[in-house]
């Protein structure tokens, strides 16, 4: 099951408060509910997984109201978020743009999506060819370019406003290379820096963070 670093998560918390500081948090594939744990403090947060051994998981640590729940049809008794995120979920779905319309029926008007996403023009991806993470995993079923994600969030009615990468972290990736310092040189400085809240060039970033409004 996914689960970000804690400051990673603390991170994402600052982020959307600086954009939109209360009111209703949708996780959307929220696995354990490290991020929604971090996130209660300061909105009123609801999830939805499609593992039950998740979201049993994620009540464990989370106060709001979780379902297991498929992503392409979202409903929380009609409720209107404020925000919805939606970190290393729409690879795994066949038709992404089917979620990211239920995400746009689900937002109030103005607001706020994040999306995370593998990014296919990544140095790593380049550097690993087969055996980088995007393709690692079988069950990425869409892998898409940073354009054709944008061009479904504008088809839906999202604006774009921010896009962040967060760092080679899916080391080693020299093989005649010893693999604890490309380790600590990649993935930890990596995670300490994009939890801090440093955006890497897009060349230098495993993933894709899009942040978009609902127009």
């Amino acid at each position: 099951m996914k689960g970000k670093k804690p400051f990673e998560n603390e991170f994402w918390v600052r982020y959307v408060r600086n954009l939109k500081n209360g009111g209703l948090l949708l996780d959307l594939g929220c696995g354990k509910g490290f991020f929604l744990e971090a996130a209660q403090k300061f909105y009123s947060t609801y999830g939805l997984d499609i593992s039950p051994y998740a979201i049993s998981s994620a009540r464990e640590r989370c106060r709001g109201e979780l379902k297991v729940m498929d992503a392409n049809c979202i409903d929380f008794g009609g409720r209107q978020f404020d925000i919805i995120v939606c970190f290393d979920v729409l690879e795994h779905i066949v038709d992404p743009s089917v979620v990211i319309s239920q995400c746009s029926r689900a937002l109030k008007k103005g607001g706020l999506l994040i999306v995370s996403v593998p990014n296919l023009e990544s140095f790593g991806r380049f550097l690993k060819q087969k055996d980088w993470f995007g393709y690692r995993d079988s069950t990425h079923v869409s892998l898409l370019s940073k354009g054709k994600w944008t061009g479904l969030l504008e088809l839906a009615g999202f604006t774009v406003m921010d896009l962040r990468y967060d760092g080679l972290w899916d080391s080693p990736y020299f093989r005649n290379l010893p693999a604890l310092p490309q380790h600590f040189f990649f993935k930890f400085l990596s995670t300490v820096l994009f939890g801090m809240g440093f955006s890497f060039p897009e060349k230098l970033g495993e993933n894709v963070f899009i942040v978009s409004w609902k127009s």
